[in-house]
């Protein structure tokens, strides 16, 4: 299996960005699985200490798989199997919302060939959410094949105890 760990993009580009069309290029012909996994996000809002990490972090992750998605790029590498870190960040939780955008705003997504619940549950995702009611709503929108078992190790919020009853049921990544 070939792949690699990448942010949600580099400076003002997002990952859905051109300047990552060669990366996609040869991870497609590979059929690489790219994990898309967040830097501690910079936005001054987030003023707190911490809030870069608790809201910063799925945040990133949320804009990185939005702009993958209504970017055209799933559809341009189908290949790819994109794994998104801390259950996707906010974007399984908001897919009704992105659906709602797309019925409302069908010319601009004239050219996607999925729904966004489709394109949700193409996604893979980690089990790094810290709490069961959550974890138990990712598996029912992505389905238990798309959700596997992380740590966020070696990082500070990595010692959730997870479900292993549940992600037992789950098939393999590998």
């Amino acid at each position: 299996m070939k792949g690699a760990i990448v942010g949600p993009g580099f400076g003002e580009r997002t990952l859905a960005d051109s300047f990552f069309d060669p990366l996609f290029e040869a991870a497609n012909a590979t059929q690489a699985v790219l994990f898309v996994h967040p830097l501690l996000h910079s936005d001054p809002r987030l003023n707190h200490s911490k809030l870069p990490n608790l809201i910063g972090v799925p945040w990133e992750t949320t804009i990185a798989a939005a702009n993958l998605i209504v970017q055209g790029v799933l559809d341009r590498y189908p290949n790819i199997t994109f794994l998104l870190a801390h259950g996707g960040g906010f974007l399984p939780y908001q897919i009704g919302r992105m659906s709602k955008g797309f019925q409302s705003w069908e010319n601009e997504f004239a050219k996607l060939q999925r729904t966004p619940l489709e394109y949700a549950a193409s996604f893979y995702y980690d089990s790094v959410l810290w709490d069961e009611r959550t974890l138990d709503y990712l598996l029912e929108i992505a389905g238990k094949n798309q959700v596997i078992p992380g740590s966020d190790f070696p990082f500070e919020l990595n010692d959730w105890k997870i479900d292993q009853h549940k992600l037992n049921q789950t098939p393999s990544f590998l």
